[in-house]
């Protein structure tokens, strides 16, 4: 078979012809593209150009420029593919083909990228139906798609990844195509789009992906320049969404997100928002939100007026639409806010989270009303150099942080922000009123720096467990401990292995009613139950119940309070009595008393104070006794003062079981 070589009349290519035998006419189109006729002296009457393995649209007419409408052309070469075996269109290197705006039905053939663009039409992939054939591109990591290319349909990377250089947005460039045109142009068609090493940027922001993987937190650096109050940099699901608008299986990895405004302060921005998602992944990704509290006294103000203004908190992480089962791995934030919840969200695990605030941020988690249920923080955390670790502002709602767990935490809150009295305002975890707290469990944790403890605001009903806690003291510190509940509440605190330095105030807590079952199973470290504006800490040695309870007492109280546990009716079968001291403190002096109460409901008085004149000065009397402190018998012991000044009351005692 002889062969012959032309050059190419549209590219200038040496091409080579294979001899066709056919009668005449033949069953083809002699087109010079394709098929030629013979030369004079040819053997041969027609010749077909031999074909490797692609289509090049130029020898169809196509002239590349990117200043001539090559549609036409385009459109021809497009078919050839799809009516022949060769599927493979080249867009070869220093090409620009300008197709005029039009609509091209791609089919099921692949546009080989090696060098060249495509700009200004719109590529319609072989079928809508994700599960069908479809066309493909075969590209590295360059550009390929000028922006005002609209791809739709079913589309397919030959090489398993898809770029977003592909449509400009060139890492190290900041003068290329502003890095949200190209993931939203790439969205419509791809679930996943990858980003190479270097530095992106966006000064549009706001931009919505399906899933975007960088290199690596320290090889993928996207910079953010926001511009207005609210924006973000990137948004998975739908932002405010219900359940019915989740969007599936988002994911952002690998990649740091660098946010900030030249010109402004800004308010209520985010690095990322998590919106109304089914089992999305954020992993290995780290945020920094430059917008912050520029001096002290910004944060003060901001903390007095927290309830009108916490919209304003700029963000690591914003949670704004009501998803589930999410996965957020390898986390780090620098920000006012790491994660902010402005709506619920179900089952999210946060695992091995740090955030890292400066100066004059607020907090690492900030609840604004809703937090949903089954939230975890675990794997190795640090929430560090804020005034708060977890802040939660009040909620009228039903079962709120239903099974949330934090463990494995190291809090350091070093905002040195104090009250007038010099005590520190920021609290390792601060939760504000809430109607039902609704199983909040803090696990192997250690609370230090210039914080408070854990304060708990008026809760109406829930349970909290503090497991494993070390609180380290400072002296600038207020509370450990600080819980409070409203009256005829029914709520549990449960401490276990909680190590407090003595100069701490400790706890400003309540005893649970006798209805509510908790089962001491720590023998080492304590235990509590609270309940009713009443401050009391028990505790349990060999087997034996001890309780520690603060009272007080303004004169000639009209209002009873009793000593804990003290309705003999409830007690076990095998407690047979009480052992009980009291100790009254007035402004100049101090009486004090220690008795066995028994369950028959007699008395055996061992030591009490007594007056100039040799009388008792505290009384146990099945009434109230005018001048003196008086333990009443009822159901209950009830104390009674009535002495003509406030005492507060310490009482120590132990259930004794035998």
């Amino acid at each position: 078979m002889m062969t012959k070589q032309i050059q190419d009349p549209e590219t200038g290519e040496l091409i080579s012809l294979l001899p066709v035998n056919s009668q005449t006419p033949p069953p083809f189109v002699v087109d010079s593209i394709i098929y030629f006729n013979k030369e004079l002296g040819d053997p041969a009457p027609y010749y077909k150009r031999y074909i490797e393995n692609y289509i090049d649209p130029r020898w169809f007419g196509a002239k590349g420029s990117g200043t001539i409408d090559d549609s036409v052309a385009f459109k021809k070469a497009v078919s050839f593919c799809q009516e022949s075996k060769h599927k493979i269109l080249l867009i070869s290197e220093g090409c620009i083909f300008e197709l005029g705006g039009k609509l091209i039905d791609i089919g099921e053939i692949t546009l080989c990228f090696t060098g060249g663009i495509i700009k200004n039409a719109t590529l319609k992939g072989f079928s809508s139906n994700t599960y069908a054939p479809t066309s493909w591109i075969d590209a590295g990591c360059y550009q390929i798609f000028d922006t005002d290319v609209i791809l739709m349909d079913n589309w397919t990377s030959a090489q398993g990844t898809v770029w977003a250089d592909w449509y400009g947005s060139i890492a190290n460039n900041y003068s290329s195509t502003d890095l949200k045109y190209s993931i939203e142009a790439l969205n419509k068609v791809f679930k996943t789009i990858t980003l190479n090493k270097g530095h992106y940027f966006s000064d549009i922001c706001n931009i919505q992906v399906n899933s975007l993987i960088g290199q690596g937190i320290d090889s993928t650096i996207i910079d953010i320049r926001l511009q207005n109050d609210g924006d973000y940099g990137f948004l998975i699901g739908k932002k405010g969404g219900n359940t019915n608008e989740r969007t599936f299986n988002n994911v952002i990895s690998n990649l740091y997100i660098s946010m900030g405004a030249e010109t402004k302060s800004l308010k209520g921005t985010a690095g990322i928002v998590l919106g109304a998602t089914q089992e999305p992944l954020i992993e290995n990704v780290k945020i920094n939100n430059v917008e912050t509290f520029g001096t002290e006294n910004e944060l003060r103000i901001f903390t007095e007026n927290i309830e009108t203004r916490y919209q304003e908190l700029n963000c690591g992480l914003l949670i704004d639409g009501l998803g589930e089962l999410a996965t957020v791995s390898n986390l780090m934030t620098i920000s006012q806010v790491g994660v902010f919840y402005k709506t619920s969200f179900d089952f999210i695990n946060f695992v091995d989270y740090t955030h890292w605030g400066r100066g004059y941020d607020f907090s690492t988690v900030f609840i604004a009303g809703e937090s949903g249920s089954n939230s975890t923080f675990t794997g190795s955390q640090s929430w560090s150099k804020v005034l708060f670790g977890l802040y939660a502002m009040p909620a009228d709602i039903e079962a709120n942080f239903t099974n949330w767990l934090i463990e494995n935490l190291r809090i350091e809150q070093l905002a040195e922000l104090e009250y007038a009295t010099g005590k520190y305002i920021g609290a390792s975890i601060y939760i504000g009123n809430q109607m039902w707290l609704n199983n909040l469990i803090v696990r192997n944790t250690m609370l230090g720096g210039t914080s408070n403890g854990v304060i708990l605001n008026n809760l109406k009903t829930g349970y909290v467990e503090l497991d494993n806690i070390k609180q380290y003291f400072n002296a600038h510190s207020k509370k450990a401990i600080q819980v409070e509940f409203i009256d005829n509440t029914v709520s549990c605190i449960s401490l276990k292995n909680v190590q407090l330095h003595g100069d701490f105030d400790l706890v400003k807590a309540a005893i649970i009613d006798d209805s509510y079952s908790l089962i001491d199973d720590t023998k080492e470290g304590v235990s509590q139950k609270i309940i009713s504006r009443r401050n009391c800490i028990k505790t349990s040695v060999n087997g034996n119940i001890l309780y520690k309870q603060k009272e007080f007492l303004p004169k000639n109280n009209i209002n009873f309070v009793s000593i804990i546990k003290s309705k003999t009716s409830d007690w076990p079968n095998n407690q047979r009595c009480k052992k009980i001291d009291i100790s009254v403190i007035g402004i100049n002096r101090a009486y004090y008393m220690k008795f066995y109460y028994f369950k028959d409901g007699s008395f055996r008085i061992v030591d009490v104070s007594k007056n100039t004149a040799q009388e008792s000065e505290i009384i146990v009397s099945p009434g109230i006794i005018e001048n003196k402190f008086t333990v009443v018998k009822g159901d209950y012991l009830f104390l009674f003062n009535r002495f003509n000044e406030d005492v507060q009351v310490f009482i120590d005692h132990e259930d004794l079981i035998y």
